[in-house]
């Protein structure tokens, strides 16, 4: 009897101490799985949250190369455009060296917001910038050429003009400078005694505004320039100022050359309201009509003041006295003496054929428009006509705009200074077109014998 109750109290026993057992295995299983469960969303949460990695598919809107956009404004749908980056970089381009943004400007836009107006010069031609940004009110896209000591006036009229002006807001707000020069004339640079600073580093963003400006000493013949005999490579120029435009309409144009007043917000309207012309496949850009008026004169504010000026004889269109075919529009008069409307119109379609084969248009286009060839000069002349010989073997249709318009800086040019003082180069200019430049584009884009170049 004793020992049947040993032996069941041994078997209950081994019973309570595996239902322990399998009870603790039990517990350790759950807690290995609430560990690596715990353990994958910590590891998750660490990514996304501390790391703030985009999501998937936030990865996909924010990639510019190969995914499609996303469509958030009526324009950007109309025109599949895609945001481009303001970021200062610098990088070789040719024989120059680039600073890409140096200064930027602070607003930032996406692709369908505005049109950026894109331009060119050196430091001397700054003081164009004041009438520009007032009347424009838009992005501007700048490139200044800055060979040698050229560089340290070019950086201090930028500081100038963003802190010493009334209009000084407005050119922080929406102005972006870039700067560029020569491999060989790289600033403050010797190979024996390399400086003790970077450029990307050089700008200070203040002046002493009891100076003078610095732009306003205009001593052509002590620039850098001048001295070492170098050439001004506009369409170089060109081409930083627009690659660099953060919207999808730019306008490329001379410093000199002001807009009228609104014009970013009637053609931004008319893009909306003509959407199946925008939209159609043919290749396109749109003309602005340009005119100069004497020395003195205030702007026209608009196309009724422009009438006036013109009837008074105290604004003409452009270049009369120089080169009429270059900036002659279809049907000027009717234009001229057309009524204005609140709202801009396609005035006109042409080609750059016939009477118009010389056009040396202003006009807003695309990025997709093809870029200025950086064989040549301002010196040479002809830099603006093989880009313009080009589009026409593309077959590019004109379209004229009425109710808005460019206006030269006072003062009517009654000669080319390049033709006399640079007649040797304008010679070797027009030899290399007609050897070189005017084959490779017809090889590239086809003959058409109604294109001049």
């Amino acid at each position: 009897m004793h020992l049947q109750k040993v032996a069941i109290m041994k078997l209950t026993w081994f019973s309570v101490r595996n239902c322990l057992l399998l009870f603790i295995a039990c517990l350790a299983v759950l807690a290995i799985s609430i560990n690596i469960i715990t353990s994958t969303r910590w590891a998750n949460f660490r990514q996304s949250e501390i790391f703030k990695l985009p999501a998937p598919a936030e990865r996909i809107r924010t990639t510019t190369s190969t995914a499609a956009p996303r469509k958030e404004n009526l324009i950007q749908e109309i025109t599949g455009c895609y945001d481009r980056v303001l970021e200062p970089s610098i990088e070789q381009r040719g024989e120059y060296w680039v600073l890409f943004n140096y200064v930027p400007a602070r607003q930032r836009y996406r692709c369908y917001e505005s049109i950026t107006y894109t331009t060119q010069g050196d430091y001397t031609f700054l003081d164009n910038l004041i009438p520009l940004v007032e009347r424009w009110n838009g992005p501007i896209s700048v490139a200044l050429h800055a060979p040698g000591y050229d560089f340290s006036n070019t950086v201090d009229s930028i500081a100038y003009l963003r802190h010493c002006l009334k209009a000084s807001d407005l050119i922080k707000k929406y102005v972006t400078f870039h700067i560029f020069f020569s491999t060989s004339h790289i600033p403050f640079y010797t190979a024996s005694k390399p400086p003790s600073f970077t450029l990307r580093n050089s700008y200070k963003d203040h002046f002493d505004c009891y100076k003078t400006a610095p732009y306003a000493n205009k001593d052509f013949k002590a620039l850098y320039k001048t001295k070492a005999n170098l050439t001004y490579p506009i369409n170089v120029a060109r081409n930083i100022a627009k690659r660099s435009a953060q919207t999808h309409f730019v306008l490329a144009s001379d410093i000199e050359l002001y807009p009228s007043p609104n014009l970013i917000p009637k053609f931004l309207r008319f893009v909306e309201e003509n959407r199946k012309l925008i939209e159609r496949k043919t290749k396109k850009v749109f003309v602005l009509p340009v005119f100069e008026v004497l020395l003195n004169q205030t702007l026209p504010s608009n196309k009724t003041a422009l009438q006036k000026m013109f009837n008074a004889k105290r604004a003409f269109y452009f270049h009369k006295r120089i080169c009429s075919l270059c900036h002659t529009i279809p049907n000027e008069k009717k234009w001229i003496s057309s009524k204005e409307d609140s709202k801009l119109n396609i005035f006109t379609s042409t080609k750059r054929q016939g009477k118009y084969r010389k056009w040396e248009a202003f006009y807003i286009g695309t990025h997709s428009d093809p870029i200025f060839d950086e064989r040549f000069s301002w010196e040479g002349q002809s830099n603006k006509m093989v880009q313009g010989y080009a589009m026409c073997l593309m077959n590019y249709d004109y379209l004229v705009l009425d109710n808005a318009f460019l206006t030269h800086k006072p003062g009517v040019k009654k000669q080319r200074i390049q033709l006399i003082k640079f007649r040797s180069m304008v010679y070797k200019t027009q030899q290399i077109i007609r050897k070189y430049v005017k084959p490779q584009l017809q090889y590239m884009f086809g003959r058409n014998d109604n294109c001049y170049l």
